[in-house]
């Protein structure tokens, strides 16, 4: 193979390497705003929405991870096997180095911002999950007041009891008895 046709090898493997960054950087914009889709589904309650959410963010990561195949595959035929991105672009000459490193600062950027996103989904979840716990508790203590009555090896509290009598007596329980 003569010198040119070396280059030109080369130059299309860098245009590739370049399309499949933008590939990735386009899909990561999709997956932010799936996620910021799926807090507002968290927030609405709709398990439906979220199911149908959460299946094209698996689609989106799926697609990601073709493409991460492809460039490591790429990456491997150009003779940069254990190398990083950031690695393979310092050993470029400065015109393609340059438009490769602008492809890379996009797709970290939107990596970045899809784990803020994950970041924001995660404490809403968190959130919720209190909210539901406390809510539960709420409804248990509701139901069962007497359960105060009791210490933690199941022994009438009969101070408590004593507390709790009168006309205002919380035990439905003590008071039918």
């Amino acid at each position: 193979m003569d010198h040119s046709a070396s280059d030109q090898t080369i130059k299309n493997q860098l245009a590739l390497l370049q399309c499949l960054l933008n590939k990735q950087a386009d899909i990561y914009s999709e997956i932010e705003e799936k996620m910021v889709q799926k807090q507002h589904v968290l927030v609405e309650g709709n398990p439906d929405k979220l199911v149908s959410t959460d299946q094209v963010l698996t689609g989106l990561a799926q697609k990601i991870a073709r493409l991460e195949e492809e460039r490591i595959a790429l990456l491997i035929k150009m003779g940069h096997p254990n190398e990083s991105l950031k690695e393979v672009i310092e050993t470029l000459p400065s015109g393609e180095a340059e438009s490769l490193s602008q492809c890379r600062n996009r797709l970290v950027k939107g990596i970045e911002r899809v784990k803020g996103e994950n970041d924001k989904a995660r404490s809403l979840l968190n959130l919720s999950i209190r909210w539901v716990e406390d809510t539960v508790e709420l409804i248990a203590n509701a139901l069962a007041p007497e359960a105060g009555s009791y210490n933690a090896s199941g022994v009438k509290n009969n101070r408590a009891i004593q507390e709790a009598s009168g006309p205002l007596a919380p035990s439905t329980i003590q008071r039918d008895a």
